[in-house]
C-alpha cells in the first residue's frame, strides 16, 4: 500500500483512533522486558499483556524496567500498554504513524520522543520509525522494524556495572538515541561511495540512465534532512533539562549525542553540494560528449566541402571543358582529391582538433 493509500485511511477518523500508517509488512510483533539496576540484571520474553502485567509486579520500584516492542503489528497489545501505564491515545497515533516527522513531547507523566533511524537495505534506501515512552523508572521503546536494532544494548547493560546498571532510565534513553544518531554515519559513508562511484561513471561513461541515478541521490539527501535536522530540536531540549525525567548527571551525554548531530549535518550539507556537483558533471560530460560527435561530423563535412566542389564542377557536363578530353584526367583529379583530404588530416592533427 502506497504512502498516499495509508494517509487516505486515516481521513475522517476521531483524533485517538490508532492505526498502522507505514509501509512496512510486519508479520509479527515481538517484545522484551529488561529489568535491571546494580544488583539485578533480567531479560523475559514477553508473550502475552498478562505476562508483562506479572513481570512487572514483581520487580523491584527502584529498577529500570525497559520494554522494547519490535513490529507495531499488535495494536491490541499497545492499546492495554497505554492503558496500563495511561498513555494518551493521541501518543500512541504518533507511535503507529511512521510518517511523523521526529519531535519531542513533554508532560507530568511521561517524556515522549519520536525519531528516525536511516539504513540502505540492499543499496535502497530505508527508515526506521522509532518512538520512546519514558518516566523515571521505565522506558518503552518502540520499532517500526522486524528485526531488533537494540539487541547488542542488552549485553552492554548486563556488562555496564561502573556507569549503565547505577544510571536511571533518562541514560538508557541517551544511549538508544546516540545509536540511531551514529547511524546517520554509516548512511552517509554508503552515501558517498555512491556518490563517488557515479561521480567517476560520469566523467568517463555519461550514459541517459545516470540522470535518474543522481536523482535517487537526491531524494535520498532530502529524506535525511527531514529526519536529520528537527533530531537537533529534540536533542536541544533534553540538553536544556526541559523534563524533570532528565538528570543532571545524564545531560554532559546528551550533549555529546547533539554534537554528533551537529557535525551530521555539515556531512548533509556537503551532501547535498555533492548531488549538485554530480548533476553539473553530468551535464558537462554530456555536452562534452555531444561536443566530441559534433566536431567529428564537422571534420568529415570540411574534408568532403572541397572533395564535392571539384566532383560537382567535373559533373556539370559542359561539353567544352579541356580536361574531359585529358587521358589522364580522371586519376590526376582522384590525386588531387586524395591530396587534398591528406592535407586537411595533417592540418586537423596539427591544430588537436582529431
Amino acid at each position: 500500500m502506497s504512502k498516499k493509500s495509508h494517509i487516505k485511511s486515516k481521513i475522517g477518523k476521531p483524533p485517538g483512533t490508532l492505526l498502522y500508517l507505514g509501509n512496512k509488512a510486519i508479520k509479527d510483533s515481538k517484545v522484551t522486558l529488561t529489568v535491571y539496576d546494580e544488583d539485578i540484571f533480567e531479560v523475559h520474553e514477553i508473550n502475552s499483556f498478562n505476562n508483562l502485567k506479572e513481570l512487572l509486579s514483581k520487580t523491584k520500584e527502584e529498577s529500570v524496567k525497559w520494554i522494547n516492542i519490535i513490529g507495531v503489528k499488535d495494536i491490541e497489545f499497545l492499546k492495554l500498554l497505554g492503558e496500563h501505564f495511561k498513555i494518551s491515545n493521541l501518543i500512541l497515533e504518533d507511535v503507529l504513524n511512521s510518517y511523523q516527522r521526529p519531535k519531542i513531547e513533554i508532560n507530568h507523566d511521561f517524556l515522549f520522543v519520536v525519531t528516525k533511524r536511516p539504513y540502505y537495505n540492499n543499496d535502497d534506501y530505508s527508515i526506521e520509525h522509532n518512538s520512546y515512552i519514558m518516566n523515571d523508572r521505565l522506558l518503552i521503546s518502540i520499532q517500526d522494524a522486524e528485526n531488533d536494532f537494540y539487541k547488542d544494548i542488552t549485553e552492554r547493560i548486563k556488562n555496564g556495572l561502573n556507569v549503565f546498571r547505577k544510571m536511571k532510565t533518562d541514560y538508557l534513553l541517551y544511549v538508544l538515541l546516540d545509536l540511531s544518531v551514529d547511524n546517520y554515519l554509516l548512511v552517509f559513508e554508503e552515501f558517498q561511495e555512491k556518490s563517488e562511484a557515479l561521480e567517476e561513471k560520469l566523467i568517463y561513461e555519461p550514459v541517459k540512465e545516470d540522470l535518474s541515478s543522481i536523482q535517487e541521490l537526491k531524494k535520498t539527501v532530502q529524506a535525511i534532512r527531514q529526519s536529520l535536522w528537527p533530531t537537533r530540536e529534540i536533542l536541544n531540549s533534553l540538553v536544556r533539562r526541559e523534563s524533570n525525567f532528565i538528570s543532571e548527571g545524564a545531560v554532559v551525554y546528551f550533549r555529546d549525542t547533539l554534537d554528533h548531530q551537529l557535525q551530521l549535518n555539515d556531512t548533509l550539507e556537503a551532501s547535498r553540494e555533492m548531488v549538485s556537483s554530480l548533476m553539473e558533471i553530468y551535464l558537462s560530460s554530456i555536452n562534452n560528449k555531444m561536443n566530441e560527435v559534433m566536431k567529428v561530423l564537422t571534420i568529415i563535412a570540411t574534408i568532403f566541402i572541397p572533395l564535392t566542389f571539384i566532383a560537382g564542377l567535373y559533373g556539370m557536363n559542359f561539353e567544352f571543358m579541356p580536361e574531359l578530353k585529358w587521358h589522364w584526367g580522371y586519376p590526376l583529379t582522384l590525386l588531387v582529391m586524395f591530396l587534398i583530404t591528406l592535407i586537411l588530416i595533417i592540418y586537423f592533427k596539427k591544430k588537436d582538433w582529431m
